[in-house]
């Protein structure tokens, strides 16, 4: 594994100045999420991915010795491409997933920078039809924005991509407090916002301008049933009604308290890194 350093502010304010007119091009969410997600990320409020990247470079290092192969099911922008390429390096080839066009094409623009092989598929992970095998599969904080009878779906439906042998390494976060985010003052939820849209891009109005139209759609989406609620115990029995077995399991101690627990409404989160295996690969160890 190479060294790796968490990107600075400046990175990911640059970052975030590259993806927002990827989006204005090409987001097809019908709520803008990808807009005002580049907002909090830019902020400092959404980067747990890039926190956990030692953790995840020793479980799949160990693992994963030899990895050719990668599924990417589900990405916010280019930032999971850039945490994997960091502990695999250049010699893999990359599939990746998304209902939207925006990240795939971020994705595409990422790999293209840093000579990396990819194929993109737009398509939502509920309608996805594996064609092929994977060593490994990569889904990151994406199954709490499905309904539990749509995760169990796409769950068995991803572990027809897993080769023998394979393993799924699936990021999960729990919102914990959910009553409070969804009983937030509509009007306050998208004041507080906005207000760090303003801060956030005070010396790029024209970013600012692009975010802005989507703010309501985006807070109406987190306070009626968008995110859905998780317990971990909950999510563990799901993984093993649909055939999953949990290898390792790790509460986020990495990423820092203050940006994982940070929304609008200051709820409290809780985020995992689990490492996972079909049963008919390892039996019913744990």
């Amino acid at each position: 594994m190479s060294r790796y350093a968490i990107p600075t502010d400046e990175e990911f304010r640059a970052e975030s100045e590259r993806f927002l007119p990827i989006c204005a091009a090409h987001c097809t969410c019908p709520n803008g999420w990808h807009f005002v997600w580049s907002a909090f990320k830019a902020s400092g409020r959404r980067r747990s991915i890039y926190f956990q990247q030692p953790l995840l470079a020793r479980l799949l290092t160990r693992v994963l010795p030899v990895t050719r192969k990668i599924l990417i099911a589900g990405a916010a922008d280019a930032g999971i491409l850039s945490v994997l390429d960091s502990i695999f390096g250049a010699d893999v080839e990359y599939v990746a997933i998304d209902v939207c066009a925006a990240p795939l094409q971020a994705l595409r623009d990422y790999a293209a920078r840093e000579g990396l092989s990819l194929r993109c598929q737009q398509v939502a992970l509920q309608d996805f039809a594996p064609q092929e095998t994977f060593d490994l599969v990569f889904m990151h904080n994406t199954l709490c924005f499905l309904p539990p009878q749509d995760a169990a779906e796409v769950l068995r439906t991803l572990r027809r991509a897993m080769r023998p042998g394979g393993w799924m390494a699936c990021g999960m976060r729990y919102e914990r407090h959910v009553r409070g985010l969804r009983g937030t003052d509509p009007a306050q939820f998208s004041a507080m916002t906005r207000a760090m849209i303003r801060t956030t891009f005070a010396d790029r109005p024209d970013l600012a301008s692009l975010v802005d139209p989507h703010v309501d759609a985006y807070d109406a989406t987190y306070r009626h049933g968008g995110f859905h609620h998780y317990e971990p115990e909950q999510f563990k029995i799901l993984l093993d009604t649909v055939g999953y077995v949990t290898v390792d399991r790790y509460t986020d101690t990495v990423t820092p308290a203050a940006m994982l627990n940070f929304t609008p409404t200051n709820s409290d989160v809780l985020s995992e890194v689990l490492l996972l295996r079909t049963r008919v690969g390892v039996g019913m160890q744990r």
